[in-house]
């Protein structure tokens, strides 16, 4: 058997809490009936402006991007990822593993005496209870758990997981918050169970935490406000600030201005216009950080939807014919244009310099080949007034429209609503879109999605029949375990798509946030977004 030993938790995840007290005041030694007091230490607190999209706290429920920063410290996981690291979990709750020979056995040694905020004792039962709650209540992120065959407990400290097919991210998504322990005494005691039918739990929990987090959930009203509290008996972490409040804030240009008057200590939704416009204030800094995030320009396959965009010819030559330096600079804080499909930061990835560059004669040529040398029409699905990672659709949109247009190629912008764009481009139905995604979990077997007769393929109605080759390059690294032979296969595989595939992929945005200059050790991971974990306030 391949076995994973970890360092001790208490070594990995422990911060030092540095609270700092003041001067005792002064003492009047002639006077021995005075009492000497101590200085009270004030509870440090951070107001963040968010325009969030969570909307529930329950592992098995909760999906959205926003949500993830806060289920990472409200639950504890088996493993997790540490800093900036999204490539290599460590330990958590789990202290050690083993992984079978073939690969679809994990075997889990818990840490013991880990309790969680109600006082109970984490069991592996807890978390045998919490994975097929996960998995079987079929929410939005339990196709993550889904691959799951059985879970087996030896004794309270072990756990054993029984996969029905190899799965080389398994414990990468073990990191993400659908995976968080819950106590399962508590939760079932309040209408908890595993059956979607039966399940009453979730409005409990959310306004009320069940795991053995480093905070506690204080307060949740939608759409206003969300309040943390430090949990001062965590058994590995205790973070340096006591309370954290994220304040409801849709509007960016209002985070903005509630920054620099002090009423807010973070903006989260600022877009790359008011983070210059910052770049001046003393009082503020901003912070720079890399995504997993892509955005492509989409183009349908089947000729009776996307006409022209679904040969072969006429989409290299629309990738020829952007202008790759033009979109990054107005998506701002230093965005660029990835090799391919695999963002930068994951196994594979491609080197960006390596990637297609504008060459509009090449596109013209290409057009001609392809039998439109006077250009076409089309019409492209966007979303407006919608800016994922500070980058607008339409803004990108009305680029491409102009880059277009030095081909020949006339781009009708369609404005549509979320939910009818969502509606047509899961469907198939546009004949092409400005697109936008965002991984499920750390790892590149993510992207596969991309690929002929997959979910993100199908959506360009990109069948495997039309690319058996390429379809069978993505079976493989699927199940591919060796870290250098899966590479390979990325490798290929993003050389495939950048050549054959029905997209342009002509961002990897760089996210800026803006907070006070008072706090300290602030880090941001693709993984996790803000790490609550590390914040401290001068």
């Amino acid at each position: 058997m391949k076995k994973y030993f970890a360092l001790l938790v208490a070594i990995s995840f422990i911060f030092i809490l540095a609270v700092g007290c003041g001067d005792p005041e002064d003492i009047d030694t002639e006077a021995p009936d005075q009492e000497a007091e101590t200085e009270e230490v004030e509870d440090k607190q951070v107001v963040m402006g968010i325009n969030p999209e969570y909307n529930t706290f329950d592992p098995a429920h909760a999906y959205e991007k926003s949500a993830t920063m806060i289920m990472k410290v409200l639950y504890d996981n088996l493993v997790t990822f540490e800093g900036e690291d999204t490539v290599t979990p460590r330990p958590m709750v789990a202290e050690s593993w083993e992984i079978s020979e073939d690969n679809k056995t994990y075997t889990f040694d818990l840490q013991e005496g880990i309790e969680f905020t109600t006082g109970n004792t984490l069991t592996a039962e807890d978390v045998k209870w919490s994975f097929e709650r996960a998995r079987d209540l079929k929410g939005n992120p339990s196709f993550l758990a889904e691959n799951i065959k059985e879970i087996e407990t030896p004794d309270d400290y072990q756990v054993v997981i029984t996969l029905h097919e190899v799965d080389p991210s398994f414990l990468s998504k073990l990191t993400q918050s659908v995976f968080g322990i819950l106590d399962s005494q508590v939760v079932q005691e309040q209408g908890g169970t595993q059956d979607d039918e039966t399940d009453d739990a979730k409005s409990w929990l959310d306004n009320h935490s069940a795991g053995s987090g480093s905070y506690i959930l204080d307060k949740f009203v939608p759409n206003d406000e969300l309040i943390l509290v430090k949990n001062d008996d965590h058994w590995a972490t205790q973070p340096e600030i006591d309370r954290v409040v994220f304040r409801h804030v849709s509007e960016p240009s209002t985070q903005m201005m509630m920054l620099q008057k002090g009423d807010i200590d973070f903006a989260f939704d600022l877009d790359s216009e008011q983070i210059e416009m910052l770049k001046g204030d003393e009082n503020v800094e901003i912070l720079n950080s890399n995504t997993f995030s892509i955005f492509w320009f989409h183009m349908n396959m089947d000729p009776e939807i996307g006409g022209p965009v679904s040969e072969p010819k006429v989409q290299q030559a629309i990738r020829y014919a952007l202008d790759y330096d033009g979109l990054t600079d107005l998506a701002g804080n230093d965005a660029f244009t990835p090799y391919s499909i695999m963002p930068v930061g994951f196994l594979g990835a491609l080197d960006p310099e390596d990637g297609i560059e504008q060459d509009v004669e090449k596109a013209k040529q290409l057009l001609e080949e392809a039998g439109y040398p006077d250009g076409f029409e089309i019409e492209t699905g966007v979303i407006p007034g919608m800016a994922p990672d500070g980058v607008s659709f339409m803004t990108m949109a009305e680029k491409i429209q102009a880059d277009l247009a030095q081909v020949n190629i006339t781009m009708n912008i369609s404005q549509e609503e979320v939910s009818i764009y969502l509606e047509k481009y899961r469907s198939g139905e546009h004949q092409t879109n400005v697109s936008m995604w965002g991984p499920d979990f750390p790892d590149a077997l993510n992207q596969l999605a991309f690929l002929p007769g997959q979910t993100v393929g199908l959506r360009a109605n990109w069948t495997e029949e039309m690319n058996p080759e390429l379809a069978e390059l993505g079976h493989q690294a699927r199940t591919e375990v060796d870290d250098e032979a899966r590479k390979e296969l990325l490798e290929e595989i993003q050389r495939q798509v950048l050549e054959t595939g029905p997209y342009a992929v002509f961002v990897q945005p760089v996210r800026a946030l803006a907070h006070s200059n008072d706090l300290t050790h602030v880090l941001y991971t693709p993984a996790f977004q803000l790490d609550i974990l590390t914040l401290d306030r001068q």
